[in-house]
């Protein structure tokens, strides 16, 4: 995984982009974590992973409210649109008296 990656996917019209933003989050979090696993402690690039997510992590717990709040305000738009649709459904499947 690499950041250039994460831009594809994200800019992907094609269907095969993120679906969400955890999903975003969970990359970035793996390259990271890979700079880390892969160069030795005292390495400056596993140094500097670590120290960036700590910062990354640092903001997405300032960012994750409004993810949420988002994400409930999508929940809510689709459940409405659920019910249209059943209360739709419903009255073409009753027959006319």
């Amino acid at each position: 995984m690499d950041f250039s990656t994460i831009k594809n996917k994200m800019e992907a019209k094609d269907g095969s982009g993120y679906k969400n933003v955890r999903e975003i989050c969970a990359d970035v979090r793996l390259i990271f974590k890979n700079a880390m696993k892969y160069n030795d402690e005292r390495n400056d690039v596993h140094v500097v992973a670590k120290t960036l997510l700590a910062k990354f992590e640092e903001k997405w717990l300032l960012l994750l409210p409004k993810v949420d709040e988002e994400l409930d305000v999508i929940d809510k738009r689709l459940e409405q649109m659920r019910e249209t649709v059943v209360q739709k459904c419903t009255f073409a499947l009753t027959p006319c008296l």
